[in-house]
């Protein structure tokens, strides 16, 4: 007939001949429903609301009250008595909680009175109360309220966070960093391009399924959701190119038409020796170098403003460009660029995109983009000895 508390049947329907309704009131377990749910890939408004939890003290009131509806404004009779099967009762919560706990918690000391008046007006019944703790019983209803802490943010919910003073001292401790710090790298960088005009974007690591039909993109290497949210959800990127282009896209759509960007963001993919997860920082530019003024129009962004940006993020790493190997680079979605590499490892790919990637995303101007390689990029970088240059003579 149904999926119980996830989906309804078409035979047991409510249609426009329907004369007779035989009505169930029920409880569910949340975590069989949320199982069921994901089971079948089936979000429903029954699932939201069972997995996370009913009332069960509430099917009676809930089936009197749809039986007295049908009959006031439909039209109906009730035709049999209540059948209620309670096969093991779900008792309320009980437990106690001291003053003391409730005081550290907050960091505050609230007023035993208020606390006593809030938790009665909440519903939560005080079975016995001593000078330092109270026993509680808590209604069934209260699904999200089981154990001390629960009542604490209870509290804290009636009472205001916005009345809990700031304390005047704060003790943190700092780790020290021995080994090499890459989140200060990717700090520096961060800065350097934000001082450059970029703008930091974090686009989200579920994308389109379709998307794999854009080499170097495959089906055969794409990280499929076992049950996505939507179809426009069902992948985990392989590079951060397609969701960059829709930022740009977006922005393009609303008159924004020179952007620069940069993402820092993990891609995915799989291959036979299992999935595959790594790093990459993305830089995106289209458009003018910067906004029209009293001095003439600006000019346009180029790949040699991208090769210098590119340039100057590995001289932050402490990598020397000098000592690469540049080469012609070969990717589908790329017109023209530069692949530059140490050894065998990839670390930078930039150039162009081509006008035919571009039109899937309605983008009519060039397009250029870097994809860095973070992980082989911070290979080189943990090895460069730090080198010091004596200050120029001549130099103002």
């Amino acid at each position: 007939m149904c999926i119980a508390g996830v989906f309804g049947g078409i035979d047991s329907g409510i249609t426009e001949a329907t004369e007779s309704v035989f009505l169930e009131s029920a409880y569910f377990l949340p975590a069989s429903i949320r199982k069921t749910s994901k089971q079948f890939g089936l979000k429903t408004d029954a699932s939201f609301r069972f997995e996370r939890g009913t009332d069960p003290e509430m099917t009676l009131y809930a089936l009197n009250r749809a039986a007295t509806l049908i009959c006031e404004i439909a039209g109906g009779q009730v035709a049999s008595r209540v059948t209620d099967i309670y096969p093991a009762k779900i008792a309320p919560a009980e437990f106690d909680i001291r003053y003391s706990y409730i005081d550290n918690f907050i960091g505050e000391v609230i007023d035993r009175s208020v606390i006593r008046a809030i938790l009665e007006s909440l519903g939560i019944e005080i079975v016995s109360a001593k000078d330092d703790s109270l026993s509680l019983r808590v209604p069934t209803f209260k699904v999200d309220v089981m154990r001390p802490v629960d009542v604490v943010e209870e509290i804290l919910r009636i009472y205001g966070y916005d009345r809990i003073p700031m304390p005047k001292k704060q003790s943190i401790s700092l780790p020290a960093v021995v080994e090499f710090d890459v989140e200060k790298l990717q700090a520096k960088i961060a800065d350097y391009l934000a001082a450059q005009g970029f703008n930091e974007i974090l686009t989200n690591s579920l994308t389109k399924a379709e998307y794999t039909q854009h080499k170097p993109w495959t089906k055969e290497n794409s990280v499929n959701l076992l049950n996505p949210l939507s179809q426009e959800l069902g992948v985990m990127r392989q590079d951060l190119m397609m969701t960059g282009l829709e930022a740009i896209q977006y922005n393009r759509n609303r008159r924004q038409l020179d952007l620069k960007f940069f993402e820092f963001g993990k891609v995915y993919s799989k291959n036979e020796n299992g999935y595959q997860e790594s790093y990459q920082i993305g830089l995106f530019l289209t458009g003018k170098n910067e906004d029209v003024s009293w001095k003439g129009a600006s000019a346009p962004l180029d790949f040699y403003k991208l090769k210098s940006i590119v340039h100057n993020v590995l001289e932050l790493c402490g990598i020397q460009t000098k000592n690469l190997v540049a080469d012609e680079l070969k990717h589908e979605q790329f017109a023209y660029g530069i692949s530059v590499s140490i050894g065998t490892k990839k670390i930078v790919e930039f150039g162009a995109l081509k006008p035919s990637t571009l039109r899937h995303f309605d983008v009519k101007d060039d397009v250029f983009h870097a994809i860095l390689h973070w992980d082989n990029i911070l290979r080189k970088a943990r090895k460069e000895p730090v080198k010091y240059a004596e200050v120029s003579k001549f130099r103002e």
